[in-house]
């Protein structure tokens, strides 16, 4: 190869390399960062308009990021990216988004008003729709009406007038709503649960109707049946109803925990079925405050030939107190007849009651309670005026029977039976009677019987009798005797037994708190609570 030749290929070769160094280190140099340039809000949010004191919203605005590629995306808007919004005085603001990504940071800002308040267009209204209907009453009462009301929210919206509408019921058919002028009545005649409809007419909208739907319960008797609260019994359509449900046997109402307030003096119309049934086994068990209230015209005329009869038929471990029975007319079947109550057990209690009119049935017969059945019983501060009269055994002027204790009681009515009769009771088995005052004007044997236990306290059983009295001007019929004994009491006139302390300082009655002296004409001892006065026995008035 020539020498020119050579020198040729070197010069090439050196451009080649020269030219493979230029390209490495094209290769080797780094592609240029990508980087945020801009952003910008891209769709505005969707409230542009505010009222004085609203709270910004972002919703609907997207904000996108322009980077120096050209490439963009949308951002996420935070709460912490937005500021300068400020609606605590009207006007035209501006919200400012700030962003930054790998150091760098990019604003955008965005245009909203604030305004004073809504603007109207001259001459209308702006429409306010209801949202809610509170304060309903939703318990009831049977036989008591109730006044359907409600408050409507908000308390300016354009439409509030609210009508009423019975939906359904459990068990179906109860309940009903009457109309007068604007007001709406709910009443109902058994238990339950009825559903009623509130509507406001183009309460939601100008065209469309606001409903709303309540559920009313319907209760027995007012009140929550505690001693606080105890269920109110106010009419005779109430007795009935507490015998029905104390006679079917009702946990809700029977229980020895419930209580019950007689709240209105109550005139009964009718014949009456007692409270309380020994077969099948629902005595009342409760306790029954009568608050000083009077029941009139009490009538039972027993059903059955074997039945428990009084205002509470059968009592076991219940407890009556502040009662009066007004011109009853009982009349029982062949067991156990009383004013308050035909029988009573465990450890019951009848106390501050009195009975006047007529009780009469074939055996255990007493003016409060036909037969006390239990020792631990107790029948306190009662006194009777009816007359009390058994075809057979065990009639009293307070208990027909007794193997309880009975404290300061007195009676006045005339009492008559076969045998074992007594002015307060007939046959005192295993009982005690303490400090009471037989009255009666007289304690008969019953024609064509023989029988012998007569006494003007107890018929029989003289253990347990402590400081008893007796009028010394009561009566019987031929064959009997009420001379001798305890039975008979320590004698007492009649102008000694209308004498306040005859019973303060003999019989150490509490006339602070239990007792007081009658009124008009009644000089004996009447029950704090009375406002009403007994007529003054005849028998009492002349002697």
């Amino acid at each position: 190869m020539s020498k020119k030749n050579l020198l040729r290929n070197a010069a090439l070769m050196c451009a080649a390399v020269m030219c493979l160094s230029v390209m490495l280190a094209g290769c080797k140099k780094k592609t240029a960062e990508v980087k945020l340039e801009s952003i910008a809000v891209t769709t505005p949010p969707t409230k542009t308009e505010y009222l004085v004191n609203e709270t910004f919203s972002a919703a609907g605005m997207v904000v996108t990021a322009t980077y120096s590629d050209k490439s963009s995306k949308p951002v996420t808007v935070t709460t912490a990216m937005l500021s300068g919004f400020d609606s605590a005085t009207p006007g035209a603001k501006t919200v400012t988004i700030t962003y930054t990504e790998k150091g760098v940071t990019k604003t955008a800002t965005v245009s909203v008003t604030v305004k004073a308040e809504e603007e109207e267009e001259p001459g209308t209204t702006p429409f306010v729709a209801v949202t809610n209907i509170s304060e309903v009453p939703t318990t009831a009462t049977i036989g008591t009406p109730l006044v359907l009301t409600g408050t409507v929210a908000p308390a300016n919206a354009t439409n509030k007038s609210i009508t009423w509408n019975r939906v359904s019921s459990t068990p179906e058919g109860i309940g009903a709503i009457s109309q007068i002028g604007d007001t709406y009545r709910f009443n109902c005649s058994a238990a339950g649960t009825v559903v009623v409809r509130a509507t406001i007419t183009n309460g939601a909208s100008p065209t469309s109707n606001y409903v709303q739907t309540f559920t009313i319960t319907v209760r027995e008797f007012s009140g929550s049946g505690t001693s606080d609260s105890p269920y109110l019994i106010s009419t005779a359509a109430d007795l009935n109803r507490l015998r029905q449900q104390i006679n079917a046997g009702s946990e809700t109402y029977s229980a020895a925990t419930v209580y019950y307030r007689l709240d209105d003096n109550i005139t009964m119309t009718g014949n009456f079925t007692p409270i309380g049934t020994e077969s099948p086994n629902r005595p009342f068990r409760g306790t029954f405050d009568g608050n000083g209230k009077v029941i009139t015209g009490l009538t039972i005329s027993a059903t059955s030939i074997y039945s428990y009869n009084g205002l509470f038929g059968y009592v076991d471990g219940g407890k009556i107190s502040n009662l009066g029975l007004a011109n009853v007319s009982i009349t029982g079947g062949s067991a156990y007849t009383g004013g308050v109550a035909g029988r009573i057990d465990g450890s019951g209690s009848i106390s501050g009651c009195y009975v006047s009119g007529t009780v009469s049935g074939t055996t255990s017969i007493g003016g409060i309670v036909g037969v006390v059945f239990s020792s631990s019983v107790t029948i306190n501060n009662c006194y009777t005026t009816c007359s009390v009269s058994g075809a057979n055994l065990y009639v009293g002027g307070i208990a027909g029977g007794n193997q309880g204790t009975i404290n300061n009681c007195y009676a006045t009515g005339a009492i008559s039976g076969s045998d074992y009769c007594g002015g307060i009771v007939g046959y005192n088995y295993s009982g005690a009677v303490n400090n009471c005052v037989a009255l009666n004007l007289r304690v008969n044997r019953e024609s064509g019987s023989s029988g012998t236990y007569f006494g003007r306290v107890v018929g029989s059983g003289s253990s347990g009798l402590n400081n008893n009295w007796a009028w010394s001007g009561m009566t019987t019929n031929s064959g009997v005797s009420l001379t001798g004994g305890d039975k008979n009491g320590e004698g007492i006139a009649a102008a000694t037994a209308k004498l306040p302390n005859t019973y303060q300082d003999m019989l150490y009655w509490d006339f602070s708190s239990i007792w007081k002296w009658g009124t008009g004409g009644y000089n004996l001892p009447v029950l704090q609570w009375q406002t009403t006065m007994p007529a003054m026995p005849k028998h009492l008035v002349f002697d």
